[in-house]
């Protein structure tokens, strides 16, 4: 079964997208933080990691930089209310898969998936 975490801080998102995924077959997990995602990485290892730009702690760019190099294997989507084409530019710099806009269609994450 493909696992996937959703790291987002916002409670509504998180769990919208945990039951979409768990609708569609997948093994989902979720973190409100950078850290609970690294701990969840360290153990849980995902195939997929749904990665929102604005964190608590720290950004999900500066997240993304030390997953791709501990976790190369791992796909990373990001997913953002405030992005740009800089911030778009940067985190596929940083070896995120796609990019996607909030709101989005959880049909189109779906095809990404």
């Amino acid at each position: 079964m493909i696992r996937v975490l959703v790291i987002d801080d916002e409670v509504s998102i998180r769990e919208s997208l945990d039951m979409f995924l768990r609708e569609k077959g997948y093994d989902s997990r979720c973190a409100g933080s950078a850290n609970e995602g690294f701990d969840i990485l360290e153990h849980w290892r995902p195939h997929i990691l749904i990665l929102d730009i604005r964190l608590p702690d720290i950004s999900g760019l500066e997240m993304l930089k030390p997953i791709k190099v501990r976790y190369p294997e791992v796909t990373v989507i990001m997913i953002t209310a405030y992005g740009s084409v800089n911030t778009a530019v940067e985190a596929m710099k940083y070896g995120a898969t796609d990019y996607l806009m909030k709101p989005f269609d959880p049909d189109e994450l779906g095809i990404l998936i």
